[in-house]
């Protein structure tokens, strides 16, 4: 017979309904459609201010590489600016000390107007509405007495400042060809000070009638160094041109040379200097002064950072204040820091002025204060008497000091004494016990005591007659001397059994 061919029955499920593809969902509703837009909208909101965000910070890391590493070829200072201008101010007096008159009464020849140009000539650092014999009595004692030393110096340093610091563009010289304006147009300003009025222009931020400058001090500050570095590149890695910097290099030396030589020149500074056998060198170490000061100043100006210069017309009083950290009041006045003995007086001259930066290796730097505005103080009264009580009142004061601190450094060295001793102490007792640690494991370890311990181990396994028991307690109160002579009779008995059996056997 045939195969019957099978028929598959049918199955009791439905056919499946025919594959829909993932991507036709059906159509969105007007409220979708609305909330899809707004997402659309606030994605590209987003998108733009991700933009601005890099660009700001691709800014921000400029900024700051220029600020912390320096432009191309501009290393970041390393010099120590607060040392730097203190040594500045001493080879000021040095050089003071060795070329310029000490007694005020040297200065008697001089007519009441020439010496009264000596004080016009101190603007800015000295009051000016004083005539000579009126400044000389408001003057403590002993500054009265050597004033052309210490105006002499005062000069040095505002001719640097003005020269020098002030304006850090000094150097900088304008086109030299005839510019073709009418006379009344043209400008007294040398060029120097023309950018100097614009930087001041971009650090206050002024509006004119011109222009609006929109900028602040952060800029001003990178404007400032970058034009300072432009100009003074001298070398490959610098600046890819470097003739402007050595000129301007070499413009530079030239005229520190002769500010230098103008001072020594200048009428009220001559009437200071003491007579000189060797006026060369006197005016090579003056150059050098000078030179120290324009290199000082050079790298300020190619470094981040906005400075002040504090001289008397831009303190904050022209009243002496014991609490301003900007002034100070000279040595010589013997003011202890408690004393309020000159608030409120009016400060004469100052010998230098305050120096301080903000801003400078990173853009939002704090401030950096260098130097103090140093002042001689108006205190007339103040006689040789009274400055020798004022001298012994400071020495008693500084004995006391000294004699507190004496007290306290022999507390802090009793206390460390103590503390020393304790740890000694600790430490030894530390020690004995690990070293009695260390004894024992050895004798734990030892073959003796090993042995011992294993015939202790038997003595407790083996019954003991009853009798031994209850002599074992009182054996083991005996004293080790008592032990040792009972194990010698035992012996003794022992060596006495075997001669006896011996005996014995020979018979």
């Amino acid at each position: 017979m045939g195969k019957r061919k099978e028929v598959k029955a049918p199955s009791s499920k439905a056919s499946s309904p025919p594959h829909v593809p993932d991507d036709t969902n059906p159509a969105p509703t007007p409220n979708q459609s609305e909330r899809y837009k707004d997402i659309d909208a606030l994605q590209v909101k987003i998108d733009h201010l991700q933009a601005e965000i890099d660009e700001l910070e691709r800014d921000r890391q400029e900024k700051m590489r220029l600020a912390v590493f320096g432009g191309r070829g501009w290393p970041k200072p390393i010099i120590d600016y607060k040392n730097a201008f203190n040594s500045l101010f001493i080879t000021a007096n040095w050089w003071a000390d060795d070329y310029v008159k000490r007694d005020t009464a040297a200065l008697a020849e001089f007519a009441p107007g020439e010496k009264r140009s000596i004080l016009q000539s101190l603007d800015g650092y000295c009051v000016q509405d004083l005539d000579w014999d009126t400044f000389l009595k408001s003057l403590p004692y002993p500054i009265r007495t050597f004033i052309p030393l210490v105006l002499a110096r005062t000069m040095l340093v505002k001719d640097i400042f003005d020269k020098f610091f002030e304006n850090p563009f000094w150097y900088f010289e304008g086109k030299t060809e005839a510019i073709d304006v009418e006379p009344q147009a043209q400008s007294s300003l040398s060029f120097a000070q023309h950018l100097q009025h614009l930087y001041e222009q971009f650090l206050i931020g002024e509006a004119t009638n011109i222009f609006t400058y929109l900028v602040n001090p952060k800029s001003a500050s990178l404007w400032k160094t970058e034009t300072v570095r432009l100009a003074n590149s001298v070398n490959d890695k610098q600046a890819n041109n470097t003739e402007m910097g050595r000129h301007t290099k070499s413009r530079r030396e030239e005229l520190t040379r002769s500010f230098a030589s103008a001072m020594l020149k200048h009428p009220p500074f001559q009437m200071l200097l003491e007579n000189c056998e060797d006026t060369a060198v006197r005016e090579e170490k003056l150059v050098q002064f000078y030179e120290k000061a324009e290199k000082l100043a050079i790298s300020l100006g190619s470094s981040h950072g906005i400075c002040t210069y504090r001289n008397l017309t831009k303190l904050a009083s022209p009243l002496f204040s014991g609490g301003d950290q900007v002034v100070t009041a000279e040595d010589r006045h013997i003011l202890l820091p408690h004393q309020p003995r000159l608030d409120g007086h009016r400060i004469l001259f100052i010998l230098q002025p305050a120096v301080s930066r903000t801003g400078a290796a990173i853009l939002d730097g704090g401030l950096e204060s260098w130097a103090q505005a140093v002042a001689v103080i108006e205190d007339g009264d103040c006689t040789e008497e009274v400055y020798h009580e004022l001298q012994q009142e400071r020495e008693a004061e500084a004995r006391e000091v000294y004699r507190e601190k004496q007290e306290v450094m022999a507390k802090h060295q009793a206390e460390w004494e103590r503390e020393r001793r304790e740890k000694q102490k600790e430490g030894k007792r530390v020690e004995e016990e690990t070293q009695g640690e260390e004894v024992g494991k050895i004798i734990e370890g030892s073959p003796g005591k090993q042995e011992d311990d294993e015939g202790a181990d038997e003595d407790t396994e083996r019954p003991a007659p009853k009798r031994a028991r209850r002599t074992r307690g009182a054996a083991g109160k005996k004293s080790g001397q008592q032990v040792k002579e009972e194990k010698g009779e035992e012996e003794t008995k022992k060596i006495r059994g075997r001669r006896a059996t011996r005996g014995k056997t020979t018979k």
